[in-house]
């Protein structure tokens, strides 16, 4: 089990998952598809590391416990990858 540095806090198991693929996804991302974050380990390669660094400060978040009222929908928070041509959106969640 991972721990957050400094607080000894377990981190949280997180998933991002693929809702939405506006264009056309030169990595490859599917909807459906997950990335999933326990600890400081992710579930398989990222296919794209200017969407991982896109969604990583909200998956750094709820692996710590934050909330996102903002645009929270039953623990639920939206991000995507920053090509304005090519959208990938993701919706990233606790897996309890």
């Amino acid at each position: 089990m991972s721990v957050c540095l400094g607080k000894g806090m377990p981190l949280k198991k997180v998933k991002a998952r693929v809702i939405e693929v506006r264009g056309n996804c030169v990595a490859g991302f599917k909807v459906g598809e997950e990335l999933v974050f326990d600890g400081m380990s992710l579930s398989t390669a990222p296919k794209c590391v200017e969407a991982l660094c896109a969604i990583y400060p909200m998956v750094y978040g709820k692996q710590r416990g934050a909330s996102y009222p903002f645009q929270n929908r039953e623990g639920v928070t939206f991000s995507g990858c920053p090509s304005p041509d090519n959208t990938v959106a993701f919706a990233i969640e606790e897996i309890k």
